[in-house]
């Protein structure tokens, strides 16, 4: 079979069109025992062509692709409009078909909205980890409306600070009101502040991405201020670039910016101390605590450069923003060699001066970790009162009371103790600690105060509720109590925790979905219905009759299920579990996906001194190669395909067995859409699938200055075609060895390609010969959800498709931005029925 490259997507418009039609309507004449079929369409669009049992089900997916132009997927001729094909009366089995039949044509596919699945705005990210959930900063406004930080992917080292942040508004009573960033789809692109755009030429608002291992949109800091401004500005403080971002929440959306420390200030505080802040009444100074010239892992105080010593808080102008921000207060720390104390270290991300608050009367407090006290410091610099407390790592003070609200949060390299929270009231010249709620988070509790009502409220931030889930508690303050009264994230119980890797089970139309990490849900297509299952899986294939085939976490056994979640025993072997599965841990966990064929054949795409392809029979044995290669644990084995980089995602079979794998490279002759010709995420974060014989292949070393052999193509050998536009891979902007984002494609039993792009925001169809058929979607946030929602446009909203399953008419994708499933109806433009004669 030759070798061909598919034509740049870029240069191939979507071809289904209304006015198509069928100007030589179909026919399906037998003739010595097959059956011919003939049709001629108006113009050049794609065609679909099906056989059909008496019940209309399809039993033999006969051809699809685009007609018209100079390539063509088999069976279809191209250059022609009109399509003479061959039926040999055998359904997609291979068996003999002999009872009554009609042949269905369709042409001119598009992508319609169908329904959002397992979205919630009350759902954090899944987690076992009680100090790594997805909410991680709370803000209240003067009115009592809160404002909460959330993550929208699965957090993870290697991504230099850029993380992916939603900042959504709630009611004071706790109910859901909007997503403000990243911002509506419906915005005003001149008050997009804090985001570059790509002018795509279809008027919709699309923004660059910042990052190859989350959907970055703007890059606001890591961290906000429980306060909103009177201004009414949430304040983002982002300490790896020493900036404050003040974004108005009035609609606005404008964003200024004030450096903190300038560069000719020299600040030798390491990028992962997050910098706590607090204002003055008026709003002229803003104070800084939590910085120091520390090293990675601190042992002793000459480990701290005496120029940013430990524990000192810092008063910044806002008149004069230009300036450095000036000494304001030091903690006295005891004597090193009389009293032992910890050291500041990236393992907690800690000075001696922690959280830090302003009382109207402009008195600074500060949590001092070492004394185990709070700090109250007139404006002017002077000490005026220390109050005893247990690791005071973030104080709040009741403007009105003067009452405090302290996390206690011990100090600890490694596992942390559960952090409490404090209620302080001073009266008569004392301080008293009269309440204790203990939380269950370990070292990440954020909390603001609305001092409004006569029962002052907290918000706070733990994990609670539902299963792996997080809590956004609301909390009275009750006197001499702290009563957690609800928890507005404690619903949906049915909703996402992170859109991860999905398949599709097309014979029961079931879409199940993982969080990369093992926890995995399965929905209805059809109703939406469905949520968290019990069988564990960070991957998954369906086999025959809805097997399930799953891998646990980034390396065990296979393990393989019914469609209702029971163990299926390989008779040989007596158990449920076979093989062996190898990735990596990473962004929840990386692997290479795993694909099952018509046949019950298991293939595996696993890393392993790079990645490679093998596959197992039904029975649990591997299948036999030519081809050879040492993998742990297994020691010497047959593989298939060989030579990948670590950056290889995304495996499928078609009906003849080629091999499909998803590389995070392109052919070098690819040229980008023209939208996104300069745009840097694109450029390295675009992949390709590649199509391989059923006798697989490997990358062939070239010495540095010489030509590849003859026959390959993109280095390797047996590649049949490259299909181009697959992303997105991480690879820029993270760690280097971070490889976490590995985006999955789909092949439908036609042999359609379905690849997703989240930098586009789009998923494109191609049919096998690499016309593009039909690209659909465009950006959007959580409140766009199709025609009836809060942002009817687009219709078809996507905020990072990672992945795509296919199920008949139905494309699901995965949104990783949004945490939910996009369902599409895949309709057409004209459609015939003939009985076969």
């Amino acid at each position: 079979m030759r070798t061909a490259l598919m034509l740049l997507v870029s240069s191939l418009p979507a071809v289904a069109l209304a006015q198509v039609s069928f100007t030589s309507p179909p026919t399906a004449t037998t003739v010595g025992g097959k059956v011919e079929i003939a049709f001629t369409v108006s113009e050049a669009t794609d065609v679909e062509v099906a056989v059909l049992d008496a019940t209309g089900k399809i039993i033999r997916h006969l051809a699809a692709g685009v007609v018209g132009k100079p390539e063509a997927a088999p069976p279809l001729k191209p250059n022609s409009l009109t399509q003479r094909l061959i039926w040999n009366r055998t359904d997609d089995a291979g068996k003999q078909i002999d009872g009554k039949t009609s042949v269905r044509v369709r042409a001119g596919m598009t992508a319609k909205f169908s329904r959002i699945i397992g979205a919630s705005p009350y759902r954090g990210i899944l987690t076992s980890q009680p100090y790594r959930g997805s909410v991680q900063g709370l803000a209240v406004d003067a009115r009592g409306t809160l404002y909460v930080k959330m993550m929208s992917a699965v957090r993870s080292h290697g991504n230099s600070g850029l993380w992916p942040w939603q900042l959504r508004r709630f009611t004071p009573e706790g109910e859901y009101v909007k997503t403000l960033l990243p911002y509506p789809p419906s915005t005003d692109p001149a008050k997009t502040t804090g985001w570059q755009l790509i002018n795509t030429g279809d008027g919709r608002l699309t923004p660059v991405q910042q990052n190859s291992l989350y959907p970055v949109l703007s890059i606001l800091g890591s961290a906000i201020h429980h306060r909103v401004t009177a201004a009414g500005e949430v304040v983002w403080i982002d300490s790896r670039r020493r900036e404050l971002h003040f974004f108005k929440i009035d609609g606005s959306n404008e964003i200024r910016t004030i450096q903190m420390w300038p560069k000719s200030a020299k600040l030798k505080s390491p990028g992962w101390l997050n910098f706590e802040i607090a204002f003055s009444p008026q709003g002229r100074y803003v104070y800084y605590s939590n910085a120091a010239g520390t090293v990675y892992d601190g042992k002793k105080p000459e480990d701290i450069d005496p120029k940013w010593p430990n524990g000192r808080v810092y008063r910044h102008d806002l008149k004069n923003p230009e300036t450095a921000p000036e000494p304001f207060f030091t903690l006295t720390l005891p004597d090193w060699n009389e009293k032992k104390y910890w050291m500041p270290s990236a393992w907690d991300k800690r000075t001696a001066a922690a959280g830090i608050d302003v009382d109207p009367q402009g008195n600074v407090y500060v949590g001092d970790l070492v004394n185990q006290e709070i700090v109250v410091i007139n404006p002017a610099g002077k000490l005026i009162e220390t109050i005893q407390a247990h690791w005071p790592d973030r104080v709040q003070v009741h403007p009105k009371t003067g009452d405090l609200y302290v996390v206690s949060r011990k100090v600890s390299r490694g596992f942390r103790p559960p952090d409490k929270l404090l209620k302080i009231v001073r009266k008569d010249g004392k301080a008293e600690i009269v309440a204790t709620l203990p939380m269950k988070t370990r070292g990440n509790l954020e909390i603001c105060l609305d001092p409004r009502g006569k029962t002052p409220i907290l918000w706070a931030v733990g994990p609670g509720g539902l299963p792996g889930g997080e809590a956004v508690f609301k909390i009275e303050d009750r006197g001499d109590e702290l009563v957690i009264v609800k928890n507005i994230f404690d619903r949906d119980a049915d909703a996402l925790g992170f859109a991860g890797n999905i398949r599709v089970d097309a014979e029961a139309d079931l879409v199940y979905i993982t969080d990369t990490r093992g926890t995995m849900f399965r929905y209805d297509g059809a109703t939406g219905k469905g949520g968290r299952i019990k069988v564990a899986a960070s991957d998954l294939a369906i086999g025959p009759g809805g097997g399930i085939f799953r891998i646990r976490g980034w390396n065990s056994t296979i393990g393989r299920y019914t469609r209702d979640l029971k163990p299926d025993p390989i008779v040989e072997k007596k158990t449920h579990e076979f093989g062996y599965f190898y990735g990596r841990a990473g962004r929840g966990c990386s692997v290479g996906g795993l694909h099952v064929d018509s046949a019950g054949r298991i293939f595996v795409l696993q890393e392993g001194g790079g990645m490679f392809v093998k596959a197992y029979e039904p029975d649990g044995s591997l299948v036999d190669s030519p081809m050879k290669r040492t993998a742990k644990p297994e020691g010497e084995i047959p593989v298939l395909i060989d030579g990948f980089d670590i950056r290889a995602g995304g495996l499928r079979t078609d009906r003849e067995g080629n091999i499909y794998v998803g590389w995070g490279h392109v052919p070098p002759k690819f040229k980008p859409p023209s939208a996104w010709a300069k745009d840097m995420a694109y450029r390295r974060c675009t992949g390709s699938v590649l199509k391989f014989s059923a006798k697989g292949g490997r990358r062939v070393k070239v010495p540095r200055g010489q030509k590849p052999p003859p026959g390959t193509v993109m280095g390797f050998t047996g590649v049949l075609r490259v299909y181009p536009d697959l992303g997105a891979f991480s690879s820029w902007r993270c760690d280097g060895s971070c490889v976490c984002a590995k985006p999955r494609f789909d092949l439908d039993a036609f042999g359609r390609l379905y690849i997703p792009n989240a930098t586009t925001f789009s998923v494109t169809v191609l049919d096998n010969a690499g016309n593009r058929i039909v690209r659909f979607g465009h950006y959007g946030n959580f409140d766009a959800a199709g025609p009836d929602s809060a942002e009817p446009k687009p219709e078809l909203p996507l905020g990072w498709p990672q992945g795509v399953g296919v199920a008949g008419d139905h494309v699901y994708v995965a949104d990783v931005l949004n945490h939910r499933i996009l369902r599409a109806e895949m309709t057409y433009a004209a459609e015939a029925v003939c009985p076969v004669q």
